[in-house]
């Protein structure tokens, strides 16, 4: 604060009211724009960040799958263990 009032009073000092009202109009405006547009682009990012409503769903038809993934390499590393000095003639290990 004490160098924004420092810079406010140079500028009354030094500059015409003309020019103040000028810039200070100018600072008015970015400040509405910025709020504005701040608020405008929040909903977008909102509505990015927020996931969609079948997102659950899907999310959990992924884990199941992933899951499912999981417990056939496993079964098949067991199996492929298991059969890893069996004679493959017949038996369980036999293709």
């Amino acid at each position: 604060m004490i160098e924004i009032g420092t810079v406010v009073a140079v500028m009354v000092s030094a500059y015409s009211i003309e020019f103040m009202a000028i810039i200070a109009a100018t600072f008015v405006l970015y400040s509405v724009w910025t709020f504005i547009f701040t608020r405008y682009r929040m909903r977008f990012q909102r509505a990015v960040g927020q996931p969609p409503r079948r997102q659950p769903a899907q999310l959990r038809d992924r884990e199941v799958l992933r899951e499912r993934a999981h417990r056939n390499e496993l079964a098949h590393e067991r199996h492929r263990d298991r059969c890893a000095g069996a004679s493959r003639a017949s038996g369980p290990c036999a293709r």
